[in-house]
């Protein structure tokens, strides 16, 4: 995610993000732009606010990258031939290039952000290209 393109294209400014994002944070501004700057990254439930703040879906906030969906127990990423898809069940996650399998097993063992994970799938994707 652009968080800086998010953010503009939004309208919003970057202290009113700073602050629905980093309640808590004594310097909710320098906490944005740490993220903005990739130093630190966003979790899951600052992702879901910043779609509800910005009034736009998740999938929105990742839209040029990757698409999401889910199908049961599982979600599946798309960007351009790839495809990783997570199962919530055994926490495995396959990677498909053009549908030839370059990646399956468990990417991490224990709590990681979304920004984490598709990190993880980006760098299996550039071993294989």
């Amino acid at each position: 995610m652009n968080l800086s393109k998010v953010i503009t294209k939004t309208g919003l400014s970057n202290t009113e993000v700073a602050n629905h994002l980093f309640p808590s944070n004594r310097h909710p501004y320098h906490a944005l732009n740490r993220v903005i700057n990739g130093i630190s990254k966003l979790d899951v439930d600052q992702a879901k606010i910043l779609a509800e703040l910005a009034n736009i879906s998740i999938n929105e906030l990742y839209s040029g990258v990757w698409k999401h969906e889910t199908v049961e127990n599982v979600h599946i990423f798309k960007r351009d031939n790839f495809e990783a898809r997570l199962n919530t069940q055994t926490w495995v996650t396959t990677v498909r290039k053009s549908n030839s399998l370059i990646h399956d097993a468990i990417l991490h063992g224990g709590s990681i952000t979304l920004s984490e994970y598709i990190a993880s799938i980006e760098k299996i994707i550039e071993k294989c290209k």
